[in-house]
């Protein structure tokens, strides 16, 4: 019977040895605290078993062996107390209250003199000091697994059943090293044979439990996995982009157990993100470049996390997941996984973008035929009116009545003719179908006549400087339709002292037309590019609102650019930006 105890009791030793040195090898080639937590607590107890043997060799003549032996039983524990801090937080009175009880079990033992022999005789207090040890060491390492089994209930499945087998291994090694406490002190040979059996038995769940190999993982996402044709059609059938993310970032997040992790977009915008703040998801986006997915430490503690590029049609955006910690590593398959994941979600967006965009442009048309049928139908009621008056009976109407109706009918005619006219220019701008002649031209004659074809009103005056040698490339006739529409408004809308200026800017040309008047207001500043932007002006005056519309456009035609500025405190700077043509 001694020799079948001896024999299991190495075999378990053995197995505890390779166990520690599988820690330490994965902690080499991943540090982190954790894993540097777990490596050391499994070193410790497998020294424990080791100087036991040696102790046996020698005939327990160097007492030196039990003491150190004894420390490192108890560091063992508080290690393993540390690593669970990894993933479920140890109060800091708890932690303090376990290192307090594991020294005073361990100046206990010392104090009391454990017998250190082949077959010890134990007193009473001899007893209860060694009882005092294993209980201590227990209560600290069983503390995590109950805390670990309860935990795991409320979690998603892959981090449920990974914090199950984390509970799992930490009662095995508590039984083991219960069996090897047994068999090295304690009288009854037999129950020592069967505890020693049974950890032997359970090695193997150990070392899976700790160190999750590939088929263990594929095993834990089978459930996603069968999820996975349902998600995939909840994420290419989503409504918005935003809906879409988040699945997305879920399922992903669901299937390698990750404690977080975010989507962004093209641009750098995070679409959906999980504990993670918008700006630290956003630095990220470097990884986008790369074309297939890239493991990287995500945090200094040895945190990790998966970046896969979202391919789409405008560029790539990326998905990241960070490795949980209920779930260590990233392997091969995850990568694999994630990466067939990235390519669902960039078919989806470049889907919900197209879907959308469409929609919007259902909606602007939508708006556009009701603004353009407003602007219409107010001149052709004038016009309606005064001909009906007029077909009621002209002749008994006074001569400045009927003067003053025709006067309004050529005027709204004008109006309408001039809207109807300012349509076709925007729909063959918008469809590149306007014909233009874009070629080097002398700016200065260019403002020079467009200021004289269009007279400042009584009250206002124009300055203009613009230095003769300035040429841009453009169309002579589109440019000078740009110019009227400036200056028209600035006469409408702007103060009485308009300017129109033009320089070299970084190698550009700028042509401003400024006023000193009140300026845009500002809820209107967002829209004032927008056909019938107009419109959205309480103050609004007589005008198409296709102006800007068409000015923005035909400068957009030369390869140039037109924004608008406040000017200071007061007054509107319209910024016409050029290709200088030297």
């Amino acid at each position: 019977m001694n020799t079948a105890l001896t024999v299991l009791q190495d075999l378990v030793l053995t197995g505890l040895v390779i166990a520690s040195a599988i820690a330490a090898w994965q902690f080499a080639r991943k540090p982190g605290t954790q894993r540097g937590h777990l490596a050391a607590a499994l070193a410790l107890i497998a020294i424990q078993g080791i100087l036991g043997i040696v102790g046996q060799a020698t005939g327990y003549r160097y007492r030196a062996l039990q003491y150190i032996g004894t420390t490192v039983f108890l560091g063992s524990a508080y290690l393993l107390l540390m690593f669970r801090d990894g993933f479920v937080r140890v109060p800091r009175w708890w932690k303090t209250g376990a290192a307090v009880v594991l020294a005073g079990a361990g100046v206990t033992a010392f104090a009391i003199g454990l017998p250190y022999t082949r077959h010890p005789t134990y007193s009473a207090a001899q007893s209860i000091g060694l009882r005092l040890l294993v209980v201590a060491w227990s209560a600290v390492v069983i503390e995590p697994a109950l805390l670990f089994w309860m935990a795991s209930r409320s979690l998603p499945r892959v981090q449920r059943i990974r914090l199950r087998l984390l509970s799992l291994s930490f009662a095995l090694i508590v039984l083991t090293r219960i069996a090897i406490v047994l068999a090295r002190t304690g009288p009854g040979k037999t129950g020592a044979i069967v505890e020693n059996s049974l950890a032997l038995l359970f090695l193997p769940l150990l070392y899976i439990t700790l160190i999750p190999p590939n088929w263990l993982r594929r095993l834990w996402r089978q459930e996603e996995e069968q999820e996975r044709v349902l998600m995939r059609h909840l994420v290419m059938f989503a409504s918005d982009t935003t809906v879409l993310a988040q699945r997305a970032l879920e399922w992903a997040m669901r299937l390698v157990g990750s404690s977080g992790g975010f989507i962004l977009d093209v641009e750098g915008r995070a679409l959906a993100r999980s504990s993670v703040g918008e700006r630290e998801a956003e630095a990220y986006l470097v990884y986008a470049e790369s074309g297939r997915g890239t493991l990287f430490e995500y945090k200094p503690d040895g945190t990790l996390a998966i970046a896969v590029p979202i391919v789409q049609e405008r560029g790539r955006g990326l998905l990241v997941v960070i490795a949980g910690p209920f779930t260590l590593l990233f392997g091969s398959d995850e990568m694999r996984t994630l990466e067939e994941h990235a390519d669902v979600i960039g078919f989806a967006l470049d889907r919900v973008r197209l879907t959308e965009t469409r929609r919007l442009l259902e909606d602007s048309r939508t708006q556009f035929l009701a603004n353009a049928a407003h602007e219409l139908r107010t001149p052709l009621a004038s016009i309606v009116g005064f001909a009906e008056l007029f077909s009621a009976g002209i002749e008994k109407m006074p001569e400045d009545a009927v003067r003053e109706g025709l006067a309004a009918i050529v005027r709204q005619g004008r109006r309408m003719s001039t809207l109807v006219s300012d349509l076709l220019d925007l729909s063959q701008l918008e469809l590149g179908k306007a014909r233009m002649k874009i070629q080097p031209i002398s700016l200065a004659p260019t403002v020079e006549e467009s200021v004289a074809n269009l007279p400042p009103p009584a009250g206002h005056s124009v300055h203009v400087s613009v230095r003769p040698d300035i040429t841009v490339l453009a169309d002579s006739g589109r440019l000078d339709q740009v110019l009227t529409n400036l200056l028209s408004n600035a006469f409408r809308h702007g103060g009485p002292n308009v300017a129109v200026e033009a320089n070299y800017v970084n190698g550009f040309v700028q042509l401003v037309v400024a006023d000193d008047g009140e300026g845009i207001p500002p809820d209107l500043r967002p829209y004032l590019f927008e056909p019938f932007a107009r419109a959205l002006d309480a103050h609004a005056r007589e005008g198409s609102g296709l102006g800007l519309a068409i000015a923005r456009s035909l400068v957009e035609a030369f390869g140039g650019s037109l924004s608008y500025e406040q000017a200071g405190g007061t007054g509107a700077r319209f910024v016409v930006q050029l290709q200088a043509a030297n």
